[in-house]
């Protein structure tokens, strides 16, 4: 298997009390082929400072500032545009990667070769994964059609090939949905290999975690469900 170089993609919005650990948990990983793409969207409560001097003496992590905060997918979008690993996986600032993650990782990819999306656990998931009938053995190859039929749903740690990402972008309409454009990226890779081995903790104690926020985007929440209904019908009816 050829050299793998990780782009870990991090976008951030007034976390500076918690963007520290996440950035030292990716340097703390003992697979060293990484770059940590920070794209704060425009945070005021120094964030930036903070990253400008962390960023200081070590190349690998690259910090980006918006000047104005266009929501979470478009400091993806960034991140994707500038990226230069084989491999890309997200970590949201309130997310602290697993000890070892890069590492376990490779160890999967090396055992179970050809796959272009991997798909593995985050640590408040684990009673999904393990009730959940194609998921409960901890290791399976899925398709586009369990996910638009609802047979797999849910939070995982993406792991997908940059050249699936070559044209592919987030809606930057949505602040915090990605599934729209997951769903893209399941159907170009054909199939996706899920291993339950946890490779991201999380902090959910704060209300405005990033996953907490979804409550706040109620009208997003509607007509995103309605693009997401639409989709599948257009392909399948």
């Amino acid at each position: 298997m050829k050299p793998i170089k990780f782009s870990i993609i991090t976008p951030v919005y007034n976390r500076v009390d918690c963007i520290e650990r996440c950035v030292e948990c990716v340097r703390m990983q003992t697979y060293c082929d990484w770059e940590h793409i920070i794209v704060d969207d425009g945070s005021t409560d120094g964030t930036d400072l903070l990253l400008e001097k962390m960023s200081r003496g070590d190349s690998r992590l690259k910090y980006v500032r918006q000047s104005e905060n266009g929501g979470p997918n478009s400091a993806r979008n960034k991140a994707l545009d500038i990226a230069t690993g084989s491999y890309v996986l997200f970590c949201d600032s309130d997310d602290c990667l697993a000890k070892e993650a890069l590492q376990n990782i490779i160890d999967v990819m090396t055992k179970f070769a050809g796959f272009s999306y991997y798909l593995f656990s985050v640590d408040d998931r684990l009673t999904y994964y393990e009730s959940n009938p194609l998921l409960m053995r901890g290791q399976a190859v899925l398709s586009y059609s369990m996910w638009i039929t609802g047979k797999v749903t849910g939070d995982f740690v993406h792991v997908v090939s940059r050249s699936l990402w070559d044209d592919t972008r987030f809606n930057e309409k949505y602040r915090i949905y990605e599934e729209l454009t997951f769903l893209d990226l399941y159907k170009r890779s054909k199939e996706q290999f899920f291993c339950n081995e946890i490779i991201i903790n999380r902090d959910r104690s704060r209300q405005d975690s990033v996953t907490n926020e979804t409550s706040l985007y109620k009208k997003n929440s509607i007509q995103y469900s309605m693009e997401v209904q639409k989709k599948i019908l257009e392909e399948h009816y």
